[in-house]
């Protein structure tokens, strides 16, 4: 399961279950953005620019004025990855803030150079399967 926050938009986790996220084993997938940009490029340029500005314009406080600028001018000008990677800095510091929040003997992070499901995903149960429970 993906890491979140207590709310998902305007939903939020059962209390139980949020605490048993901060308090179980996490494992980390590490991906750097140019692995991850084809797969995002190819999920998010099917959306209108319009809808793809609203959503950035819904972080830019905590995007901050220059990197929401900067976004907002990418996908004017049709540059979705640059827009990406503008917004990935964001949601990467909002994930890597959460972990703090975790206990660090808990985490493992796994390096991975693939954006394919099926070898992360092995790679994943590698090392899930040498957690001691």
């Amino acid at each position: 399961m993906e890491d979140e926050s207590r709310n998902i938009g305007t939903v939020f986790i059962p209390d139980g279950f949020y605490l048993n996220m901060q308090n179980t084993w996490t494992i980390i997938l590490m991906m750097d953005v140019k692995t991850r940009l084809p797969r995002l490029m190819e999920e998010y340029s099917a959306y209108p620019a319009e809808s793809l500005k609203t959503a950035i314009l819904k972080i830019s406080k905590r995007l901050g004025g220059d990197s929401t600028r900067d976004a907002l001018e990418a996908v004017e000008n049709g540059n979705i990855a640059r827009a990406i990677e503008i917004t990935l800095c964001y949601y990467d510091k909002a994930y890597m803030f959460g972990l703090k929040k975790k206990n660090r003997r808990n985490i493992i992070y796994v390096e991975t150079d693939s954006d394919d499901i099926e070898t992360n995903a092995l790679k994943i149960l590698d090392v899930a399967q040498k957690i001691v429970w």
